[in-house]
Parts: structure tokens; sequence; C-alpha cells
């Protein structure tokens, strides 16, 4: 029974892989991300593919070495895939240059040490009849630890990335809850279950659990998680608009010609205009726009802000509403406002961002402040 039900996980999981990769491509949004997810649809696709076939017996990877080379080989491509996804979410003008190319270089290694080890001991055989398998016992673990290891670096590498990505929304934005990767994170958190799921696979072998009835039901959820995971890349990811662009790895502002006397004049000017202008009450502002009002190039006002007040754009406009919010909340018994009501009217857009920042910058709750004023 368990067995049927993993034909049927197996045989869903391609066609619905077969209908994203059709969905993605007739898209028309956001055409470079698209690339990296139709490549990753259509290799995930593939491998379900050869193991439908090979479940369903209309296939045996034992007399096709040759497929079972390449299909080994391509799981090799779904981590560096994984991670230039993640890329091409994060920064609009994400490309794939010479230097993202060595990311597949681990697997076409291992597809010329595989075909190259496979060659030889062909060669060698003595015994014609004999078929002569893709992997020894040997080189199938060697191969296991690299494929293990590869998938969750790619995995690691990316939440290192959207960390990164979303340390970098604050120097731009001041509000990050509908545009942030929180949502690919927690994809992430999935993938790395499916991770698991993988390196259980080998162990269960070395233990003789092949065929059990426990390697089946690792089998499916093996699948179905990966299953989960391809359908919302497409469902969120086509909804995701990139906001950044792709950023170096220079140290901030090493190229910058900005003058201690143009630093000062601009933060002095900045200051004026928070006080007297209130822009922080607009809950969508960004430091483009700031930077246009001041007639201050953006680049300029953001290593203004960072260096003479020490904060990224994001915490150095929350520290404002923070304050507006805290003069309201004084207040509140005369002016009848809820705290709902103050949060939006002091810039922000959230409950929780609100509530966020005010404990940050002040050490205390809304309602504890509230309370004690």
């Amino acid at each position: 029974m368990l067995i049927e039900i993993a034909k049927a996980v197996n045989a869903i999981t391609f066609f619905m892989l077969v209908i994203l990769v059709y969905v993605v491509i007739t898209s028309r949004k956001n055409q470079n991300r698209n690339l990296f997810v139709v490549l990753l649809l259509s290799v995930i696709a593939f491998l379900v593919l050869i193991s439908t076939l090979d479940k369903y017996g209309l296939i045996l990877m034992a007399n096709h070495p040759t497929l079972d080379l390449f299909n080994k080989s391509l799981f090799l491509f779904i981590g560096p895939l994984v991670y230039l996804h993640t890329l091409s979410v994060c920064y609009r003008d994400f490309k794939l240059d010479k230097s993202g190319w060595l990311h597949f270089v681990p697997g076409v290694t291992v597809f010329i040490w595989l075909f190259s080890d496979y060659n030889i001991r062909v060669s060698q055989a003595t015994d014609s009849s004999e078929p002569v398998g893709l992997f020894t016992y040997s080189n199938y673990n060697v191969y296991q630890v690299i494929f293990l290891l590869l998938f969750l670096g790619y995995i690691i590498f990316s939440f290192i990335r959207l960390k990164r990505h979303k340390n970098e929304l604050k120097y731009t934005y001041s509000y990050v809850e509908k545009i942030n990767l929180d949502w690919l994170s927690a994809l992430l958190i999935l993938l790395f279950g499916h991770w698991v799921f993988d390196a259980l696979f080998p162990i269960m072998i070395a233990m003789n659990f092949y065929g059990s009835d426990l390697f089946t039901i690792n089998e499916v959820f093996s699948i179905s998680s990966l299953l989960v995971f391809c359908s919302i890349v497409v469902v969120k990811g086509m909804k995701q608009p990139p906001v950044l662009e792709h950023s170096n790895d220079k140290p901030k502002y090493a190229d910058s010609n900005l003058s201690m006397t143009d630093c000062e004049q601009y933060a002095h000017r900045l200051t004026d205009y928070m006080e007297n202008e209130k822009p922080y009450l607009d809950s969508s502002l960004k430091i483009n726009d700031l930077a246009d009002n001041l007639s201050i190039p953006p680049k300029s006002l953001s290593q203004v802000i960072n260096q003479k007040f020490g904060d990224n754009f994001f915490d150095f406009i929350n520290k404002y509403r923070v304050t507006e919010a805290k003069n309201q909340l004084k207040n509140s018994e005369d002016n009848h406002k809820t705290i709902s009501e103050i949060l939006y009217e002091s810039g922000f857009n959230s409950k929780a961002a609100f509530n966020r920042a005010f404990k940050k910058h002040t050490g205390l709750t809304p309602s504890r402040f509230k309370n004690l004023n």
C-alpha cells in the first residue's frame, strides 16, 4: 500500500512541476528571475520523472548507467540554482556573470569523475556478461557526502544572503514588513527539512532499511516537501517585486567623495527638515524621497545618517516616529486617541512594527509607557 502511495506521489509531483514550469514560462513578470525558477523546476521535474519511471518499472536504472550518471549529476545543481534564485529575488538587476558559472563547477566535476571512473571499470571488466554499475560502494559514499554537504552549504549561503538583504533594506526603506523576504526564509527552512530526509536515505540503506515501510515513508515526505517548496517559490515569487539593486562586497561608502564640510551641512539640513516638516509621518517614506526633498544625493544622505547619527535609514526614521508616538501617548487621555490610532498617525504601518520599534528605542511596550505616563 505504501509503495503505491509513493508511486502516486511521484507521478502527481511530476505533473504538478510541469504545470508550474508552464505557468512561469508564460508569465511576463520578472523575466530575469523566471530563468532561474524554470531551470530549478526543470531539473527537479526531470529527477522526479526518472524516479517515477523507475518506481513503475518502466525503466531500470541499473541497465542505463549513462542516464543514471546524468541523473545523479543533476542533483548537484539544485543547491546552486536555489542560491541563484534567492539572489534574483533579492535584487532586481541580478544577472549571472562569469563568476556565477563557478557555482556549477562541482556538478560538472562530479560528472567527469563518475564518467571516467565508470569507463575505467568497464574497460577493466573481465566478464562482459556481468553488468558494471555506475557506483562502487566507496564512490557512492563519496558522492553522497559531496551532494549532502553541497546542498546544505547552499541552503546556508541562501540564509546568509537573505539576512544581508534584510539589513540592506533598512538603508533605503523606513518600513520592511511588506517587502522583506521572510516567506523565502521559511521556504529555506522547509528545504532544510527536505535535506534531512535526503540525509536519512544513505543511513537507512546502510542499516538495511532499503525497501522497508520506513524507507518508503521517508521518500513520500521527501518528495512532498519538495513539491510544496516549488509551488510556493512560484506563487510567492511571482508576486514579490525585487526592490534593491545588487550590491558588491566593498566596504560601505568606500567610493564616497563626500567631504566633512558637506557632511556637516547635510546633517544640519536633515535635522531641521525632520523637526519642521516631519516627513517620517509618511509610512511609505524611502530614502530617495527624503533625498529629493533635501536636494541631497541618496548615497550621500545614507552616509550622513550612518556616520553622523550612527543609524541606518530605517532606525533613523523610526526614532522620530517613536518620539512622535511618545508625545501622543502622554496626551492620549486628553485627545482620546487609542494606541492603534496613534501608531498610524506616527508613521507606522503595522502594530507589529510599532511595538518592535517602540520597545527597541524605549525599552517599554506602548501600553506600559502609557500607563507610566
